[in-house]
């Protein structure tokens, strides 16, 4: 069956950014028409519940600190945030070792924190010179948006166990690491997304 439909504007996908999109149109006076594949909206932000009252978030499970914006419109939408967890163990994979301990690294991985905290704190640094609304414009972008993030964590970061909590922390907010990330985007999302958070608490690493 073929329908036809007219409109200003087709948004393709009903994901959060869709919707979003579709509204803010809407409210403009658009006439719009939401295309979405699936039998329902929402994108990733969707959580799937068992019969033993667990749940596991397929997508969008945080909102990080000064994310003001996301935050208002989950208050104005009606959907409830919660602190995340932060305490209970850390499972680390090594050579093939299951290993189960209380802390981020494991004593062989010596200075490691110190060295996470700091270089998170420059990373902090240098990201706040990063505009969101325009990250090609920040003075250095162009010499930033030439090396990859593990290129610049290689060369000012001693401990691998270091590099690779720093890279894990900030790719995984793009559910990516297999492709080089540049430096400034890597930046961009520190300035907007704050995932050094937990690196940069001066009581623990937890975060709410």
């Amino acid at each position: 069956m073929t329908t036809q439909r007219s409109c200003d504007v087709v948004v393709v996908g009903g994901g959060l950014s869709g919707l979003y999109a579709a509204r803010l149109l809407a409210d403009a006076g658009a006439n719009v028409l939401v295309l979405e594949a699936q039998n329902r909206v929402g994108g990733r932000t969707l959580t799937g519940h068992f019969c033993d009252g667990t749940f596991v978030d397929d997508g969008g499970q945080w909102v990080s600190p000064g994310q003001d914006c996301i935050a208002a419109l989950a208050e104005e939408l009606g959907v409830r945030l919660f602190s995340s967890w932060s305490e209970g163990a850390t499972v680390h994979w090594r050579t093939g070792r299951r290993i189960v301990s209380k802390d981020l690294f494991l004593p062989e991985d010596g200075d490691a924190l110190s060295a996470t905290r700091q270089a998170a704190a420059t990373l902090a640094t240098m990201a706040a010179s990063v505009p969101p609304e325009a990250p090609w414009t920040a003075p250095r972008a162009a010499e930033w948006d030439a090396i990859t993030l593990h290129n610049w964590l290689r060369t000012h970061v001693e401990s691998m166990a270091a590099r690779r909590t720093l890279a894990t922390a900030i790719e995984g907010v793009f559910a990516r690491n297999s492709a080089p990330t540049s430096l400034l985007a890597a930046l961009f999302w520190i300035r907007c997304g704050d995932p050094l958070s937990p690196f940069l608490a001066t009581s623990d690493l937890g975060l709410d």
